[in-house]
């Protein structure tokens, strides 16, 4: 199966364990509850925090610190490709297992919110190229940074170098 690599580092990080019966089933829609415990596994969660009422302590815990937030699936509800990107956000935004530390920090990124993406070198020859200014700062990118980007607003990702890892419009 074309999933079968990614399935396999999962595996090994510790990321996923599959189903009761071994199988992974990559070609089915992902559950709520599924996606809470990708997330919770990979802020240091084990099953250990869970208890044993699957799946309603883990989607409790993950309530708990935010992961549900602006989320409006429910138990045995797939989520949306906007679901799955929100229950990311949250994941980023969340405190690591033990820690006083969002999980992004570990990424070596910053996560600006309510940005708005002012110019490029396109509109304005003072900013350097392959630059962009923004109302959190002036940040470098690279090719996969979307430049019509240009006068939205959302939330930014940003290295510790500088470099913008993605920009999420509202």
């Amino acid at each position: 199966h074309w999933a079968a690599p990614y399935v396999k580092v999962a595996v090994t990080n510790g990321i996923i364990t599959g189903y009761p019966d071994g199988t992974f089933k990559p070609n089915n829609l992902v559950t709520y509850e599924e996606a809470f415990v990708v997330m919770l596994n990979l802020l240091g969660y084990t099953s250990e925090d869970f208890g044993n009422t699957w799946p309603y302590g883990q989607v409790s815990l993950g309530k708990s610190i935010g992961l549900g937030d602006n989320i409006s699936k429910g138990v045995g509800e797939n989520l949306t490709r906007r679901d799955a990107l929100t229950l990311v956000y949250n994941t980023l935004n969340a405190k690591v297992k033990g820690s006083n530390s969002e999980y992004a920090s570990q990424l070596d990124a910053t996560l600006y919110e309510n940005v708005i993406v002012i110019a490029t070198n396109n509109e304005d020859t003072s900013i350097a190229p392959g630059s962009v200014m923004t109302s959190a700062g002036t940040f470098k990118y690279n090719s996969s940074f979307d430049v019509s980007s240009v006068g939205t607003k959302g939330d930014l990702a940003v290295k510790t170098n500088g470099e913008v890892v993605c920009f999420v419009p509202y």
